[in-house]
């Protein structure tokens, strides 16, 4: 971070921290107030960007729509879904009027999926995220104002600086070019700093663990208490290395640079939607799947809202929806499956996602470093992996089988051992890598604008 920005955001502190009160003090709510300030909050959102979104101003004029019609959730079938490819397309046109350029920061997406793409925030809205989160690891016994945290994400671009200092208390690692002896060092950058969590990606997460596990000394001088697993979906095999390895526990939550859903966990099982986040649907369940697709509707990028995005991710909600009664009194997701390229396609059309797999990378404990299923066509999938310390070609064998009985369906799998698994993007490893799966919204879209549609599910979880 270049000395400017850095006393621009030091100056915007006083923000931040009325910003944290702000969203703090919502966890004395009822479960009636959060519900009524999340339809508050939606219907602002909607009529502002009705009359001051050029984008949805031009679309929603095109479908008829009128913003007297929507008068609650359940009115919100009448517009038009946005999708992916028309943030890429207008990304301009969805600034709101009057918005002073100088203000904006271009924020770019993940790119796991390979096409990288730009939407603008600003810094309070910049500040804004920052908060929800803090009352995230505030809720996990973590302070942003006394703890030192440490990110290991971000662009596999060539840095400047492999370790950066941003005030008040947060270093940062580069993903680029990682090897066994830059984890070793950014290791060791931890244990001088005393950072008390870190907060990364899942696999890389796995890969500093090994590292780590592999100098006793310098795990046992780590000052971490709690490691935030951000953009991937933690296997429970990988979650038990990482906590073995980092000698600490691991949370889970999901959300995107689009800032149109949040799920966190808070320990009741699962993942909670966050409701005064962001507004989310869940479109029809898939066949074989039994995920829904997430679309959402965003509150706090007031330089970039999105009505009804279409993530292109997939969740399965909780059959049980009781722990949405507890706070943040937001839907019970039971998992994260991944996004539409995040599933393999078999002949007869049934979907397999991450976690039919799961059981198999669970409960065999893979001996791979890392691992993708990787779907060449609809009747054959490689296995890219690459051979742990330990590996064993019985214990391979026998993963392998496992694996194929979840598969099944006419699906050959064939193992390949690698010497590293080529990423996309940023440094995120994508378990399931299928162009069949990445055809899935247009081979099951979900329902076309009607003025008389009902969306599947409410951020509530409960069908409508």
């Amino acid at each position: 971070m270049h000395l400017l920005t850095k006393l621009r955001v030091a100056a915007r502190l006083p923000t931040l921290m009325r910003l944290d009160r702000e969203v703090t003090a919502r966890r004395e709510w009822s479960a009636e107030r959060m519900h009524a300030f999340r339809t508050e909050r939606l219907l602002a959102t909607i009529r502002f960007c009705g009359e001051h979104v050029p984008f949805y101003r031009r679309t929603w004029a095109e479908h008829g729509v009128l913003l007297s019609q929507i008068q609650s959730d359940s009115d919100l079938g009448v517009l038009p879904f946005t999708t992916k490819e028309d943030l890429r397309s207008h990304a301009g046109e969805l600034v709101p009027d009057g918005t002073a350029r100088d203000t904006l920061l271009n924020i770019k997406t993940s790119g796991s999926t390979g096409r990288m793409f730009s939407l603008s925030s600003t810094f309070d809205g910049l500040l804004l995220e920052r908060a929800f989160f803090h009352r995230y690891w505030r809720h996990w016994g973590k302070s942003y104002m006394r703890d030192r945290i440490a990110f290991l994400t971000g662009s596999v671009e060539r840095p400047r600086r492999d370790v950066r200092w941003e005030p008040p208390r947060v270093t940062r690692f580069s993903p680029f070019d990682l090897d066994d002896g830059r984890l070793l060092r950014y290791a060791r950058v931890l244990r001088d700093r005393r950072i008390a969590f870190l907060h990364t990606y899942a696999s890389l997460a796995d890969r500093l663990a090994s590292v780590v596990e592999s100098a006793p000394e310098l795990r046992a001088q780590l000052s971490l208490r709690g490691v935030f697993l951000a953009s991937e979906r933690p296997m429970p095999g990988q979650r038990r290395r990482i906590e073995a390895g980092l000698g600490c526990p691991t949370h889970a939550h999901y959300g995107m640079a689009e800032t149109v859903a949040l799920f966190q966990e808070f320990g009741h099982g699962g993942y909670s939607v966050v409701p005064d986040y962001a507004h989310v649907e869940f479109g029809p369940q898939i066949d074989g799947a039994g995920a829904r697709e997430i679309v959402g509707t965003g509150f706090n990028n007031r330089a970039g809202l999105l009505v009804r995005y279409r993530t292109g991710d997939y969740a399965i909600l909780a059959d049980d929806q009781s722990s949405a009664s507890c706070w943040p009194y937001g839907a019970a997701v039971e998992d994260v499956v991944g996004r539409d390229a995040d599933m393999i396609v078999t002949p007869s059309g049934r979907y397999v996602a991450i976690n039919h797999l799961e059981w198999a990378m669970d409960q065999l404990t893979p001996p791979f470093r890392e691992c993708q299923f990787r779907q060449d066509a609809l009747d054959h999938v490689t296995l890219l992996a690459v051979p742990d310390a330990d590996y064993a070609q019985d214990r391979a064998s026998r993963f392998v089988d496992a694996a194929q009985a979840r598969i099944g369906d006419g699906v050959t799998l064939e193992l390949r051992l690698v010497d590293a698994i080529p990423r996309s993007g940023r440094q995120k490893l994508r378990i399931i890598d299928s162009p069949f799966g990445a055809r899935l919204r247009e081979r099951e879209p979900l329902p076309p604008c009607d003025r008389q549609a009902r969306p599947t599910a409410s951020a509530d979880g409960t069908p409508v």
